[in-house]
């Protein structure tokens, strides 16, 4: 049982969080009230700070009950594989995102000299796993070779990656518009991929005999070290007013972890690319109890899998979004209903491009809002998310889901914004 589901740990695990939404609120005010001695004192903003926290994962196909017991434990029952299998189609997805970001923005500064500039400084550690998978490899580990007995079991086109990282930025900040621009600097903390480009395994029907194709290579950060690459990318946040458009809503272009990362630790790799039959074993002695990662890992020489070491630079995964935005400001705190839209696409080939859109209720003028939206794409296929959000002064608190109903899928996002 070891090795029936050492492949699939390998796909769905280590240490773990999509861009989010909930709908960000288009304040430009930089003005806020505070009571002191029973009055209202009008004060202006100088500083900003934004906290949020997402964790997120969702597929086309796993079922959410598989993903649990795989992180927390468990026991994987037939009946949640067999409901899994039923959604399994030629090709599934699968992504995971966890992050926590902290922003902080200064209206008071003057960059550059220039008055309507400030500085924003920013800081988050983030988790980024996905994966492109076909049926026979969730199959395989979790029924085992019986199940394709006298049949083959094929993994072609079989992509996952996993990838932990902190950053740390610098930018420019709009004070009236509240965009932004910042230059990031990268640390990788772990990257895990492989791809399969061809793979099949055949097992006879006396399950005493089997039949390997296979042409691929795994990569694994093994190094000891905290930080094992630096790299550099952008993040930005242009906002804008149309006003060719009827009511003249705002717009949202936004690009997050956009930039790439370049070891400076070389990765351990695995490479094969042949075929072969071999009779008196079956694939759980393959291993012989150990993992990839294991420098005794039984076999290797036999399958024709090289080892070496490789230094290389990569993209991130980053994320680009256009959305229209919930107006906030003073002139609009008195609609009841205000619709969000856009579109998302992952830097990323695993991923398909994300259409989404939603309604905001706006029941106590602008204290308290509550929303609900639809999304398509991505990792998943049709999910279902709502969200609350509360504003008090110069604070600002909103807590939502994305996937609310999917069996494929779970989903929290958190932010605080404060001004003062």
């Amino acid at each position: 049982m070891k090795f029936k589901i050492v492949i699939f740990f390998i796909f769905i695990s280590s240490r773990i969080i999509s861009q989010h939404f909930l709908p960000v609120h288009q304040d430009t005010s930089l003005n806020f009230s505070v009571k002191e001695n029973r009055e209202l004192i009008q004060k202006k903003r100088k500083n900003e700070l934004i906290l949020t926290g997402i964790a997120d994962y969702s597929g086309t196909s796993l079922g959410k009950d598989i993903v649990q017991n795989l992180f927390f434990g468990g026991e994987i029952t037939d009946k949640m594989k067999s409901k899994s299998l039923t959604r399994h189609r030629s090709i599934n997805r699968f992504g995971f995102d966890a992050q926590t970001e902290l922003e902080y923005r200064n209206f008071e500064i003057n960059l550059f000299k220039n008055e309507q500039w400030g500085l924003t400084i920013k800081a988050g550690i983030y988790n980024f796993l996905q994966a492109i998978y076909s049926k026979d490899f969730f199959t395989f580990p979790m029924y085992g070779n019986s199940y394709f007995s006298g049949d083959t079991a094929k993994f072609s086109g079989t992509r996952f990656s996993n990838l932990s990282y902190q950053k740390i930025g610098f930018g420019w900040l709009d004070k009236k518009s509240k965009s932004s621009i910042s230059l990031n600097i990268f640390g990788l903390n772990n990257s895990t991929t492989f791809n399969i480009q061809d793979g099949e395994i055949f097992q006879n029907s006396n399950l005493d005999s089997l039949s390997f194709m296979y042409s691929g290579k795994a990569t694994f950060s093994n190094s000891n070290l905290y930080i094992k690459g630096i790299g550099f990318g952008l993040d930005a946040d242009l906002r804008w007013q149309s006003k060719n458009l009827k009511g003249k809503p705002n717009f949202q272009f936004l690009m997050r972890n956009v930039g790439f990362i370049t070891q400076t630790k070389n990765f351990i790799s695995y490479k094969g690319d042949t075929s072969f039959s071999y009779q008196g074993f079956s694939y759980k002695d393959l291993t012989n109890g150990t993992t990839f990662e294991s420098e005794n890992l039984a076999i290797l020489d036999t399958f024709g899998i090289s080892k070496s070491e490789i230094k290389t630079t990569f993209v991130i995964p980053g994320m680009i979004q256009i959305s229209k935005l919930i107006d906030q400001t003073e002139e609009s705190k008195t609609k009841k209903f205000q619709e969000f839209y856009g579109a998302r696409l992952y830097l990323s080939q695993m991923a398909i491009p994300i259409i989404f859109g939603g309604i905001d209720y706006n029941p106590l003028n602008g204290i308290l809002r509550f929303g609900a939206n639809l999304s398509y794409g991505g990792y998943s296929k049709l999910r279902c998310g709502f969200y609350s959000s509360m504003k008090l002064k110069n604070i600002s608190l909103g807590i939502g889901s994305e996937n609310v109903l999917s069996p494929t899928g779970r989903s929290i996002i958190f932010r605080l914004q404060c001004g003062f």
